[in-house]
């Protein structure tokens, strides 16, 4: 079928869906972006006339932006691909995800929860709150247990380096069958950027990217068919899938069927993530269980901003978090899962004014522990610790933390929080950031929020140092990190002005212009408005 027209508006709609998409990013910008909105007009013509030109064409070409192939820990500290994409590529992809999922969205089983679309010509295409389709995906799986007695287990399993092993090939021709002869070109685009991006040039889709989030759960919507058929009652968020099962026999049956269904696409279940659970076990019962009532009460008087109830409340999760603690000694024990829904809380009603000052140290010196041994739950942990960001106690135990890290991305978060401190207590950290940021070889992701750290807290030999570096600096994230850090720098001039009379890199422009209107320095994006959605955590 040919091409639509493509329109400035729908650009402008995708712009407007990475800039939120941008808010959650893995390695985020430290302004997230918003300097952009300044020079949108601009952006979206430049990206609508390239775009007009690659559609136009029989043959798909494109080529890709600078982009970052960074690690993000996960459970029992391995690693997995995080991706750190230029706004440019990601803007693509939202123009991508724009064309194909008004026609996937009718298309998928309803035994999928994740990334649903309730009205796709939206900003926010999953919704304000779209952690109701976690809440809703595990109530109905609790409910159908409980109307339909005669089932007793429960299969649990997720697909084994999900996103990681999705080879292209079949990814295209999932989307190829789903669409028809509809968007073909935008499928095509897809495939040609995508093996731009690989080492290999066969499998690994980009994660914690809203458009690529949302296609990867479509792509598995042949198995969702396939158990359908199957008369197997199941129930899949993003490639955590769950089937209810009458006999131990038929869930042994089951698992083996998902298997040879995913091998025809070459994936394959996680041995260490799959099991058949009676539903009569603790097993179940904690798997699916919900949050303590207080703690939705908590949500809703949050939600509608009701302080007295706030303040009733407050003590109340305070000490209930620390009930929690006293069994992180106990292995099996600790509901690590309820403590991170706990002080998600915590960190979100001490935002507000007025509020009851009680004391959490506690809390927070659990939390500088945990970051240790959970690892990939350092962004939730340091959200909390933010709070205390200007104590000795943090400070000193981030710092012993950073001593022998081995995670950039816990690094840079790390760095994050060091940066909104009013002041360095520990002298020790300034001296680390030196000489990191002079490391040339140190890894970048880490290394871009030193570079701002030192902006903020050094003095002006480190400015002038970073100033210099600017013009031999390549990567973009560095390039705009170094700006950021140069704000407060008396010669900042000489390079802001070099920028903007080249007028050539709007990510640079956009940026230089945000800074020199600012009336106050602004080192990273500071958002207040944290978890406003915080059902999940």
């Amino acid at each position: 079928m040919p091409n639509r027209r493509i329109k400035k508006q729908e650009i402008e709609l995708c712009f407007d869906r990475f800039l939120i998409d941008a808010e959650d990013d893995f390695f985020p910008d430290p302004l997230k972006y918003k300097d952009l909105r300044q020079l949108k007009a601009e952006i979206v013509i430049e990206i609508k006339k390239s775009l007009t030109s690659i559609m136009s064409e029989n043959t798909i070409e494109y080529t890709v932006k600078t982009y970052y192939p960074w690690d993000v820990p996960k459970e029992n500290y391995v690693i997995r691909q995080g991706w750190s994409l230029h706004p440019y590529d990601t803007i693509v992809f939202h123009f991508i995800l724009n064309r194909l999922s008004p026609i996937i969205e009718p298309k998928l089983s309803k035994a999928r929860y994740s990334y649903r679309i309730k009205k796709t010509t939206s900003k926010k295409l999953f919704g304000y709150n779209p952690t109701e389709n976690w809440i809703t995906f595990k109530n109905d799986i609790r409910k159908y247990f409980s109307d339909n007695p005669d089932y007793k287990y429960l299969v649990s399993t997720d697909v084994a380096g999900f996103f990681e092993n999705i080879p292209y090939t079949h990814f295209k021709k999932q989307l190829q069958q789903i669409c028809g002869n509809h968007e073909s070109q935008a499928i095509e685009l897809l495939n040609t950027i995508l093996k731009r991006y690989s080492e290999s040039s066969y499998s690994g889709i980009p994660q914690n990217c809203d458009p690529f989030s949302y296609l990867c759960t479509a792509f598995l919507d042949f198995l969702d068919k396939e158990l359908e058929a199957k008369s197997l009652k199941h129930f899949r968020y993003v490639d955590d899938i769950k089937v209810a099962c009458k006999t131990k026999i038929e869930a042994k049956k089951a698992i083996v069927h998902i298997i040879q269904q995913l091998r025809t696409v070459h994936l394959n279940l996680s041995t260490a993530k799959t099991d058949i659970i009676p539903v009569d076990t603790e097993e179940f019962n904690d798997m699916l269980k919900d949050f303590p009532a207080f703690l939705h009460d908590i949500d809703n008087a949050v939600y509608n901003k009701q302080k007295r109830t706030i303040n009733n409340l407050y003590s109340k999760l305070v000490d209930y978090t620390k009930e929690l603690m006293k069994l992180m000694k106990h292995k099996g024990k600790f509901d690590e899962r309820l403590f991170r829904a706990c002080i998600w809380r915590i960190t979100k009603i001490n935002y507000f004014k007025n509020i009851d000052n009680l004391k959490l140290d506690s809390i927070g010196k659990a939390c500088l522990k945990l970051l240790d041994s959970m690892p990939s739950r350092t962004n939730t942990f340091l959200r909390f610790l933010v709070l205390h960001k200007n104590r000795a106690y943090v400070q000193d135990a981030l710092y012993e933390l950073l001593q022998d890290i081995v995670y950039p991305w816990q690094e840079m978060l790390i760095w994050y929080l060091l940066i909104q401190c009013d002041k360095i207590k520990n002298i020790n950290i300034l001296t680390l950031a030196k000489q990191r940021a002079r490391d040339n070889g140190y890894d970048e992701a880490a290394r871009n929020y030193i570079y701002i750290f030192l902006g903020k807290h050094g003095d002006y030999q480190d400015r002038r140092y970073l100033a210099n570096l600017f013009p031999v600096t390549q990567s973009f994230r560095a390039q705009r990190s170094i700006l950021i850090a140069i704000q407060e720098h008396r010669d900042r001039n000489a390079i802001y002005n070099q920028i903007t009379s080249a007028n050539s890199d709007l990510i640079l422009v956009s940026l230089v212009k945000y800074i020199k209107q600012l009336t106050t320095p602004e080192y990273v994006d500071i958002d207040k408005n944290i978890a406003s959605d915080i059902a999940f955590s």
